[in-house]
């Protein structure tokens, strides 16, 4: 359309163009209370929902909406359709944010800025928040993909319809099965008030198998002793059955199915079908798609593939559609019994959450735009490419193996090859006895003595013995000589023996390495070996040969190098005669001793200034010194009197003496060389002549308290003139005059918020600049204080929405009107009333509080804990016929009689089978080899005359086990056929169609009748061939 925004209520909400063919489905943006408007006004039939902070979400402009007035929608649920009601010229969806009340029309309220999470698909963007601004749009308008969580998941047996189509369809497995007209959806027992509107995005997502064209049969019988059962198929039909149907939850069981009276076991169809509907073991089931809770319990179970599914919160259960759907009830514990398994949100286990019904193989919706979108940017069309949201995954793709994906979109996952574990090549199934160790697989060598078999090859030895001597690799130190291993004696041979880590270690004492028979001369001694250099002057022989000399005489003077001080002149050696020759010729240590030279330095005037040093020249180098010089300006003692003048200091080491100008000898920064600094408080210049604080104006202050020295008006004492733009008085301010006070309260004309009206504290309750004293409304709430029952609470006024806080928020004189409950006056309000204590969970009784006493087995929650207590078995009576449980053959029927005709411990009153004693088939299917992440039995129960007692079905299945057990009443003649399927890491591993592969898995079934072991056969004769069979004697 092109219809302007320009209103209050409509300038900051986006148009969303939508085709002009066909009504296109819209969802709800945001979580909240949904109000629907009529097409009165230009929005046109339209939807507010309420966000609960004064402002709601707008779509306008609809063609049919499908959600009922004030009720609470779910992000993501969808709506209705959108069309061209209201002011448009075209059909689209007008999308807002609107500051009001939602449950008025929109024109009534503001449009505000709103921000879209979205991806722009035409620029190729990353997903992100975009304000409305941000948008592009027009006629050159990009395509935007939406990220709601959309329903794209129900459980089996869930009854269907489009939001665009007329056909009812019925969801089982991953298939929608059509139900061809009302022929056939009456007879299934169906109600059109329990179908579940659902999306494109939905029906996308399914399968659809064949029409369901015959019709069904479902009808329940009572036989004498009041027992139900569940007929299931037509009278012509050669699978027909009964099944009984679970005392304890009786109703619940039979409206699932929709049934709601039984046929009496006297009447000709009663008759009819007890004699001629073959019973069934076990219980019948609620029908998959019933929604089911237990007495007193908060959680909402759906039957799907006859488990029992908790929904997580109240909000998915109203995202799948399921607000005005029948929740059946049946009495705490009793769910056990009419379902396979129930789940767990607590645990993690088959709990539905948004996740579980939001994702299928196609991803989220788009909106806007015109034409086919590639949604994820891979090149492939939504109408191409199986997933349209995983850029990874189209037709061609990179198939990925046993990750469960189709990535090349050709209908199927690729199983991976054989699992190597620890990414060395080998496979447990190519021959790798270890696929936990890298290092161990055929292909490696055989590491000794580690004990691992390195090369899978046990025909090679971790531990050999080479030298045949008894002692293998790992303990012989030489298995390559049969004389050296452990044990042994040593022998002095250059070999470790005794495999000790020592060779010849009796043979050499001190340990350096060279044994007696190899020449050491000195066995106690470690530094004294023939590999060793010989020491001169040590008494020792180092080498061990007789022939190098420890004192050598080089120079032939007679005595050795270890008593003379110079071997290499024979006139120098101990015992020879000093001369004056600088040298020590008698090895004693001291040259020239003994006065053979005889020089007097004490008598000589080196610097003839006439004065020598025994004559008293200090320096007797320097000329200018001596005892009758006179003291100079130098620091030297020039007269020899032992210091130099006072006045050559330069105690600051600033190289000025005091004798040459320094006037301040303890500061280095003062001296004749520098520069006058002003306003320090020193003469650094050492000349009186210069000033430290100048006066440039004459006013008798120097620049350094003068702020300005060139104004002689304007110094520190000078008195301060108020409004001149001068600091007059040197203090940095220039003084303020003060402003005009008209009401004289101290509080200046511009600054007062009531500036006629005295009021120096200055008052505003409302902050809106308008002081209390003259503010008609202080609270700012549009009631003035007159009439405002709480003039200083803006949240309290006439009109004003009541709201829980024990005030009267409305000025009506009641306080909480319609907001707090306590029907049954017990002093505990109802559960998610807004008075405190809002913890009554049932506010019709007054006797159930949580000040109660809980009551056990009484199927009431009495003190609001969340479930009824259990009693002792032995305290119990649950059917109250006067027999406790721990005794009662029948828990949930009254038999006080306690008639067993068949003595099988349950009594005749709620025994399936009455008096007749049927035999119990057993069998048990154990499977070793890897853990099993899903393994399941499936088979069917034929009769002695080759008719089947129940079609082919799932038998028993099992999670994390290799161990399957199945059990079953039957009769003589009877044959169960069945088959075994085993996946890990969910691929499948073995089936019907893909037997074990060969030497990785074994499987071992075994059967009995009352506890009488009967034998299995197999197809082609090989045990976990594809069908087994256990024909009953």
């Amino acid at each position: 359309g092109s219809y302007s925004h320009t209103g209050a209520s409509t300038r900051e909400g986006v148009d969303i163009d939508t085709s002009n063919n066909a009504d296109e489905e819209i969802f709800a943006p945001v979580s909240g209370v949904a109000y629907v408007h009529d097409y009165g006004t230009g929005f046109g039939l339209h939807v507010n929902i309420d966000l609960g902070n004064g402002t709601f979400a707008n779509l306008s402009h609809n063609s049919d909406l499908f959600i009922a007035d004030g009720s609470a929608v779910e992000q993501g649920q969808l709506l209705g359709l959108d069309g061209c009601t209201g002011s448009c010229t075209g059909d689209h969806t007008h999308i807002g944010l609107l500051e009001g009340d939602a449950s008025e029309p929109a024109q009534n309220s503001d449009s505000i800025p709103i921000s879209f999470y979205t991806r722009d698909v035409t620029a190729d963007e990353e997903v992100g928040i975009y304000d409305n601004t941000e948008l592009v749009c027009g006629n050159s308008g990009h395509f935007y993909q939406s990220y709601l969580p959309v329903v794209r998941w129900l459980p089996d047996g869930t009854l269907v319809k489009g939001a665009t189509h007329p056909d009812v369809f019925v969801k089982d497995g991953d298939e929608f099965f059509l139900l061809e007209d009302e022929a056939v959806f009456w007879s299934y027992n169906f109600s059109f008030s329990e179908t579940v509107l659902v999306s494109e995005a939905f029906i996308a997502c399914q399968n659809f198998g064949n029409s369901l064209t015959a019709p069904a049969c479902y009808r329940a019988v009572e036989d004498a002793s009041g027992n139900a059962y569940i007929a299931f198929e037509c009278e012509n039909i050669a699978g027909k059955y009964r099944q009984a149907v679970y005392p304890g939850a009786r109703d619940a069981v039979l409206e699932s199915w929709g049934i709601y009276t039984a046929h009496q076991h006297n009447s000709a169809i009663g008759a009819s079908i007890l004699a001629n509907y073959p019973l069934h073991s076990g219980y019948a089931r609620l029908r998959d798609g019933a929604l089911v809770r237990e007495t007193g319990m908060p959680d909402v179970y759906a039957v799907d593939s006859g488990s029992a599914l908790p929904i997580e919160t109240e909000e998915v259960f109203r995202l799948m559609g399921f607000a005005g759907r029948t929740v059946l009830e049946v009495p705490y514990g009793a769910l056990n019994y009419i379902v396979l398994s129930r789940g767990s949100c607590a645990s993690g286990i088959g709990c539905i959450d948004k996740a579980t019904v939001t994702i299928c193989n196609s991803g989220g919706v788009g909106v806007g735009g015109e034409g086919v979108a590639d949604m994820d940017g891979d090149g492939w069309n939504m109408g191409e490419d199986c997933n349209d949201e995983d850029p990874s995954a189209y037709p061609g793709a990179e198939e990925i193996c046993g990750n469960w994906e189709d990535e090349d979109c050709d209908g199927q996952d690729i199983e991976c090859p054989p699992q190597d574990n620890d990414s060395d090549g080998w496979a447990q199934d190519n021959g790798d006895c270890n696929d936990a160790n890298a290092s161990i697989n055929p292909g490696a060598s055989e590491v000794p003595c580690d004990n691992a078999d390195n090369d899978c090859n046990a025909a090679t030895l971790d531990v050999p013995d080479a030298d045949g001597d008894g002692a293998s690799v790992c303990s012989d130190c030489d298995d390559s000589d049969p004389n050296n291993e452990p044990g042994k004696v040593e022998i002095c041979d250059n070999a470790d023996n005794d495999c000790d880590g020592l060779a010849d270690e009796l043979f050499d004492i001190d340990g350096d390495g060279w044994t007696t028979c190899e020449g050491d001369c000195a066995d106690t001694n470690a530094s004294v070996n023939p590999s060793r250099a010989e020491i001169v002057c040590d008494s020792v022989n180092n080498d061990c040969n007789s022939q190098t000399q420890d004192s050598p005489d080089a120079d032939g003077d007679g005595a050795g190098v270890c008593a003379d001080c110079n071997d290499a002149n024979a006139s120098v050696h101990v015992g020879a005669t000093e001369i004056c020759n600088s040298a020590d010729d008698d090895c004693d240590s001291a040259v020239d001793e003994g006065g053979v030279c005889v020089p007097n330095p004490n008598t000589v005037d080196n610097d003839s200034d006439g004065y020598t040093e025994n004559q008293g020249d200090c320096a007797d180098s320097d000329a200018s010194v001596h005892p009758n010089a006179s003291e100079g300006c130098n620091g030297v003692d020039n007269d020899c009197n032992g210091v130099p003048a006072s006045n050559e200091a330069d105690s600051d080491s600033d190289e000025w003496r005091v004798c040459e100008g320094d006037c301040a000898d303890s500061d280095a920064l003062v001296h004749p060389a520098m520069t006058e600094l002003q306003c320090n408080s020193k003469n650094d210049d050492c000349n009186s002549q210069t000033q430290d604080s100048p006066d440039a104006d004459g006013d008798g202050a120097g620049v350094c308290v003068d702020c300005n020295d060139a104004n002689a008006s304007v110094h520190a004492l000078a008195t301060e003139v108020c409004g001149n733009g001068v600091d007059d008085n040197c203090d940095g301010l220039d003084l303020v005059c003060p402003p005009a006070d008209s009401d004289s309260d101290g509080i200046a004309d511009g600054q007062d918020n009531c500036p006629q009206i005295v009021n120096a504290g200055q008052s505003n309750f409302d902050s809106d600049g308008e002081g209390d004293v003259c503010d008609a409304d202080d609270d700012g709430d549009g009631s003035n204080d007159p009439y405002d029952c709480a003039p200083y609470n803006s949240a309290r006024y006439p009109g004003a929405t009541e709201v829980c806080n024990g005030t009267d928020d409305d000025c009506d004189s009641a306080i909480d009107e319609g907001l707090s409950y306590d029907a049954d006056a017990d002093g505990y309000y109802s559960i998610g009333s807004c008075r405190a204590p809002a913890t009554d969970c049932w506010d019709q009784n007054s006797a159930v509080n949580p000040n109660a006493q809980e009551l056990c087995g009484n199927g009431i929650d009495d003190d609001c804990s969340g479930s009824d207590a259990e009693c002792p078995p032995c305290e119990r009576d649950t059917d109250g016929d006067g027999v406790v449980d721990c005794l009662d053959n029948c828990l949930l029927t009254d038999n006080s009689d306690q008639q067993d005709a068949d003595s099988d411990g349950i009594g005749n009153s709620c025994d399936a089978h009455n008096d007749i004693v049927y035999p119990l088939l057993t069998v048990d299917a154990v499977l070793s080899g890897p853990p099993a992440t899903y393994m399941d039995m499936d088979g069917e129960l034929l009769r002695a005359d080759g008719t089947p007692d129940y079609w082919w079905s799932q038998l028993s299945y099992a999670q994390n086990t290799n161990t399957l057990h199945y059990e079953a009443y039957v009769d003589s003649g009877w044959t169960l056929r069945f088959s075994v399927e085993y996946r890990r890491n969910n691929v499948v591993s073995w089936s019907c169609v893909a037997p074990f592969p060969p030497g990785t898995l074994t499987m071992q079934v075994t059967a009995s009748v009352d506890g009488v072991p009967v034998q299995v056969t197999a197809i082609n004769n090989h045990l976990g061939g594809c069908e087994l069979f256990v024909e009953v004697p």
